[in-house]
């Protein structure tokens, strides 16, 4: 059976503000708030706790998780982005078995923003087309809208799985990817 392990994928769940991709670890006016369900209030980075399918095979089920999002500031309205951070195609943690030069590029990885789609393709695309906060993807706002407004809440979902046409070279594989966000006005 060919399995690829996905080592880490970690939610930087941290609060920002809305100027910049700084942290900061209280709600104030102007302050995001993204959580994931097990992600309490008090720390800075919360581990993404992926359910489902944890141990992909080829075009089998996803592993999956969602963020809940919003905006209980009263600000201006913001554009949120997602990027990726510390991504590595290939961790020192694969086994002997991975030889795939790439293992990422077999990882399906979807993104949505409650019924919008925000990125769909691999995790090693993800990497080229948002793999700083200065390339991050737009996520969108309630009912589809460009940018967040004061109130606004959303679920943003994520499903990552291994593509059918992934070979033995991927057997025993692990990449590693941060999800990251920022608010910008």
């Amino acid at each position: 059976m060919i399995k690829l392990a996905v080592a880490v994928l970690v939610l930087a769940a941290g609060l920002h503000h809305l100027s910049g991709p700084g942290s900061a670890n209280q709600l104030g006016a102007g302050a995001l708030a993204v959580r994931d369900a097990s992600c309490p209030s008090s720390i800075r980075y919360c581990p993404v706790q992926l359910s489902g399918n944890l141990a992909l095979v080829p075009g089998g089920p996803p592993a999956h998780f969602a963020a809940r999002v919003t905006y209980p500031g009263s600000g201006p309205a913001l554009d949120l982005r997602l990027y990726l951070q510390n991504f590595q195609a290939r961790t020192s943690g694969s086994l002997p078995t991975c030889i795939a030069a790439n293992p990422a590029d077999r990882l399906a990885v979807v993104i949505r923003s409650g019924g919008v789609l925000v990125y769909s393709g691999t995790l090693a695309g993800l990497a080229v087309v948002a793999g700083s906060a200065v390339s991050a993807l737009s996520v969108p706002g309630a009912s589809g809208r460009p940018e967040w407004h004061p109130g606004d809440r959303a679920v943003v979902s994520t499903t990552v799985a291994l593509d059918r046409a992934a070979d033995n070279s991927y057997m025993g594989c692990s990449s590693h990817a941060e999800l990251a966000w920022s608010a910008v006005r």
